[in-house]
């Protein structure tokens, strides 16, 4: 693999909980006005943080996610990808990450960056667009659920949802 190193943070990573902790900056896709499908995943995991592309498609995640999408007949370059946050977050703080993991993102995280990032991205999309959450943070996030809800309550469930106001963030 191309050896790569990670995308600095924007400014707008102020002030976020994850800003000293998370690793690089994974914008979401910017094909948007072709977009009929969109995938919020939970958050990048560290190849995509080496290559700043949501669903790397190298990486496992992102092969397995392509794989399904073509299977359905849905191509790829007619998806958007991003996720609920934008860094990396590795499993330990130790300087050597490499190998060790993701964490889940904090509703603290995960409110910050989508007021920086996800919800100008979102509301870019087409109406129609269709929003496919994977994990339970971008899924509980998006539909305004308790971090208490078990995530097998989710799975395979279709809701129609608007995009979080303020005060559910």
């Amino acid at each position: 693999m191309e050896a790569r190193s990670v995308t600095p943070k924007p400014p707008s990573c102020a002030g976020c909980p994850a800003v000293e902790y998370g690793l690089g900056f994974v914008p979401p896709t910017t094909t948007v006005s072709k977009s009929t499908f969109v995938v919020v995943g939970q958050g990048p995991g560290e190849q995509e943080a080496l290559f700043s592309q949501p669903f790397y498609p190298r990486a496992p995640s992102g092969r397995m996610l392509r794989g399904w999408l073509e299977e359905a007949g849905i191509p790829p370059e007619r998806t958007a990808f991003g996720n609920i946050v934008q860094c990396w977050l590795p499993a330990t703080r130790l300087s050597d990450t490499v190998g060790k993991g993701s964490r889940a993102p904090t509703p603290a995280e995960t409110a910050h960056c989508y007021r920086a990032h996800v919800r100008p991205w979102l509301r870019s999309l087409p109406e129609e667009a269709h929003v496919l959450a994977v994990g339970a943070p971008a899924t509980r996030f998006l539909l305004g659920l308790s971090p208490e809800i078990p995530a097998d309550r989710l799975a395979g469930v279709t809701h129609r949802f608007d995009l979080p106001t303020p005060t559910q963030e």
